[in-house]
């Protein structure tokens, strides 16, 4: 009886599923403790999970609720009540009398399953369904909150199922646990959750999942498949603009079918759909501002062919760049160059993608990401450059060198995130000497 129930154990070890409900959990325990640090400024656990960014991309949700406040004057003063960054995330237009928001409304769709589900239930509970005026209520953030927790565990799910055509499941395991710790995913999927990247990781994940099943499982392809191949990465778009560049893997999808038209429309069609939210954005940009192409950033943001600073984006410590904050990268990147031969289509493919992403990043007026946990554009490209980091532990054998590895990037990422957690790191990055003396001295 006891083989038996150790077997059965053993069984539901190893199912990814578990593995991704310990991630979430994980993470939920980490959110819940790292909003109780003081740099947050919070004073009933996440008051204040809205800030930043997200005052501009959580317009969108007001405005489900406020649908006669299409101008957003009603939520541009509630905003000011709440906190006086509102002018973050929305931009007055002289023409229109309007408060635009310079966000796009990807992540309010998919916050709002979110808000109806736990936090309208939760405002309910607790007496307190008051709309606008309690549009920042405690409910509604914890909601949001929990929101990026889900993305990036259910991201965690279809890189297993990504990598798990291409690895055996030690690699595969290793990898992503390796990036969990190795990286600042942690930190933008808990505390920094309400940034784009976390949503953006998850819907990146699933389109990387759809290419491979379709490069190297096709006779599992489906229509469904071929028409998520295209909605996927489509939808992405009004999420975070960036996202485009995935649809290169469709792209390559409708080359490989040219000759089938059926399944050829199959993946149209799905890209089609996947627009449609953003001819909605692009309809209340031709509303609100008078044109049908809108452009929040010129004013103070913008981009420059001229100013392109890729390898300080990648390894300067002030400003922050990524792999200091994110060591495990740095072995993604020799992943990437030791097996690049062994799937060269795939890899050819996924290096046009990073290559376009960083090129558009370096040339970026801000391409440091402004104050984070290192440069945090490149969360969304992380499911691209996990595969490097499989090719890499692929090439060994001995537990102890892989073991050695995980042990140095995981503490030095997670001792940098708690450092960060506690204020004792800047916004925007610190030099060598610094950061690394803050490391060994606050042990």
């Amino acid at each position: 009886m006891i083989p038996n129930l150790l077997h059965k154990l053993n069984s539901i070890l190893n199912k990814k599923y578990f593995f991704v409900i310990i991630t979430f959990t994980i993470l939920t325990l980490l959110t819940i403790w790292g909003y109780s640090f003081e740099k947050f400024n919070l004073t009933l656990g996440i008051k204040n999970a809205i800030r930043s960014d997200a005052i501009g991309y959580y317009a969108w949700i007001h405005l489900f609720f406020n649908p006669h406040d299409t101008c957003f004057s009603t939520y541009y003063q509630t905003s000011i009540d709440y906190m006086p960054e509102v002018q973050w995330g929305l931009k007055p237009i002289v023409l229109t009398s309007c408060f635009v928001p310079i966000y796009t409304m990807g992540m309010a769709i998919a916050w709002l399953p979110f808000v109806i589900i736990i936090g309208i239930p939760l405002n309910l509970l607790m007496n307190d369904f008051v709309i606008p005026t309690q549009i920042f209520s405690v409910p509604f953030q914890i909601s949001i909150t929990l929101s990026s927790v889900v993305f990036v565990s259910l991201g965690i799910y279809f890189l297993y199922s990504a990598l798990e055509i291409l690895f055996d499941t030690k690699t595969v395991r290793i990898s992503i646990i390796s990036l969990l710790l190795g990286s600042n995913l942690i930190h933008y999927a808990t505390l920094d959750g309400i940034f784009t990247h976390a949503l953006s990781f998850f819907i990146n994940a699933i389109s990387v999942y759809l290419f491979l099943k379709f490069m190297y499982r096709r006779k599992d392809i489906n229509s469904l498949s071929l028409f998520l191949i295209g909605f996927i990465p489509s939808l992405g778009v009004i999420v975070r603009s960036t996202n485009f560049t995935f649809l290169l893997l469709t792209g390559f999808v409708l080359i490989m079918l040219r000759k089938l038209p059926k399944h050829f429309f199959n993946v149209v069609i799905g890209v089609i759909v996947g627009l449609i939210p953003l001819m909605f954005q692009l309809a209340y940009w031709k509303y609100a501002t008078g044109n049908i192409f809108y452009f929040p950033y010129w004013d103070y943001e913008g981009f420059s062919l001229l100013r392109t600073s890729i390898f300080s984006i990648l390894f300067s410590f002030n400003p922050h760049g990524l792999v200091p904050y994110s060591p495990i990268i740095l072995f993604a990147f020799i992943g990437f160059i030791l097996g690049f031969l062994e799937h060269l289509k795939l890899n050819i493919i996924f290096s046009c993608v990073f290559l376009i992403n960083i090129s558009i990043i370096s040339s970026w007026s801000s391409p440091y990401g402004g104050g984070g946990l290192g440069n945090r554009f490149f969360v969304d490209f992380y499911p691209i450059l996990i595969f490097g980091i499989a090719y890499f532990f692929s090439r060994f054998k001995k537990n102890l060198v892989i073991l050695t590895i995980l042990l140095i990037t995981s503490a030095i990422s997670l001792r940098l995130t708690y450092l960060y957690w506690l204020n004792e790191i800047d916004y925007g990055g610190e030099n060598f000497w610094d950061l690394y003396t803050k490391m060994l001295s606050l042990l």
